[in-house]
């Protein structure tokens, strides 16, 4: 097996900068393993978001839900024959534990990942508890390298609702 990498993304002052993360196979699975377990899949083919699993799959209005204060797993497919980024402001301060390979990136007041053509990674974190009163709290996702302007095709949205099940 792997290792485990556990790791908090912390934005300082809208630093850009990237980090590159290699050959991290954790949690005692292999990624297929990973895959099956998820809540939520992301394939980026034809410069679009397709998620498969979770939420909508139309490419021209990608979106998915998570519940707060409950693990989530999301894996992210780049069937694309260039590199795609995942990011959102969503993942600024979540700790998460990565399987793959991808480069960070901190575009200014999101982060995320970058996953090379025909690589896969999965993302494991406890999505963060609602602020009293809310019931939803709503993140764009993008392709910082495709998706940043309006209205562009790699642009999505997240969408963390109040936890309806009790929580262990």
């Amino acid at each position: 097996m792997g290792k485990s990498f556990l790791f908090r993304l912390v934005m300082i002052g809208g630093m850009v900068g990237s980090l590159t993360i290699a050959n991290m196979v954790g949690w005692g699975a292999d990624l297929s393993e990973l895959e099956e377990a998820s809540d939520v899949i992301i394939v980026m083919k034809d410069k679009a978001f397709h998620v498969i699993k979770g939420g909508n799959p139309d490419p021209d209005n990608p979106f998915f839900f998570m519940e707060a204060g409950l693990d989530h797993i999301i894996t992210l497919r780049n069937e694309d024959t260039v590199a795609h980024e995942f990011v959102s402001p969503y993942f600024r301060n979540v700790e998460i534990m990565l399987s793959g390979e991808a480069t960070m990136v901190f575009p200014k007041f999101a982060a995320g990942f970058r996953v090379d053509p025909g690589k896969t990674i999965t993302i494991r974190f406890t999505a963060p508890h609602l602020v009293d009163g809310m019931k939803t709290r709503q993140d764009l996702f993008w392709c910082n390298i495709h998706g940043k302007k309006p209205g562009a095709k790699m642009r999505g949205e997240l969408v963390l609702t109040e936890t309806v099940r009790d929580i262990p």
